[in-house]
């Protein structure tokens, strides 16, 4: 709730208790939950060195855990923080690493999204070939998701227009309209179902 109001350090404070009250390694799920949190505060902050520790951690009960998909979540929260740190090269090795394990569990959509990540960073960094070369495999896998499907089309476009080519750029970003729009409608409906169920229930209350 705190963090929801924007009051990061009483967020903070009760994030730390609850880490703290958790004894039991029986609970470290729940306890690399409440590092990722911690961590996201701190990014939002702009303390990056306090968001890397606390990923850190999460990152640590993860692998410890034995659970993949969270160990990717960790690597692209510390390879986020990396980026704004300036440590580039660290963060290429998270996206790497987290497309490696993605692909190990047969995540074909997560592995697209990764990869377009990893494009942009390299494309950033003034890797052109080797960003083509990751977005061209991205745009091949098959995106059931509509949510990933948005990101990728977002990112390639913001790749093209890095390079000041707005015409390569401009299916991708109407793709990515259409697809956010696509994501608008359908929440639309589920809001529109539970107005109706709501009204439905109170005139037969």
């Amino acid at each position: 709730v705190y963090s929801d109001l924007g009051d990061a350090p009483r967020a903070l404070d009760y994030y730390q208790k609850a880490v703290n009250s958790l004894i039991s390694n029986d609970n470290d799920r729940l306890r690399t939950y409440i590092y990722t949190q911690i961590g996201d505060l701190y990014y939002r902050q702009g303390l990056f060195e306090y968001a890397l520790n606390a990923n850190k951690k999460s990152l640590d009960l993860s692998y410890a855990l034995n659970d993949t998909l969270f160990i990717i979540d960790g690597l692209k929260e510390i390879a986020h923080t990396y980026i704004n740190m300036n440590h580039e090269d660290s963060a290429l090795i998270c996206y790497k690493k987290a497309y490696e394990l993605s692909q190990s569990i047969n995540e074909e959509e997560l592995s697209g999204c990764l990869l377009s990540q990893y494009a942009y960073l390299e494309n950033s960094l003034g890797n052109k070939e080797v960003a083509d070369s990751l977005i061209e495999k991205a745009l091949m896998y098959d995106y059931k998701t509509e949510n990933l499907k948005s990101v990728l089309y977002a990112i390639t476009s913001k790749i093209y227009m890095q390079r000041g080519k707005s015409q390569q750029a401009l299916p991708y970003h109407y793709g990515y309209v259409i697809t956010a729009l696509y994501m608008q409608k359908g929440m639309l409906i589920e809001i529109l179902h539970c107005i109706t169920y709501k009204k439905c229930n109170g005139m037969m209350l």
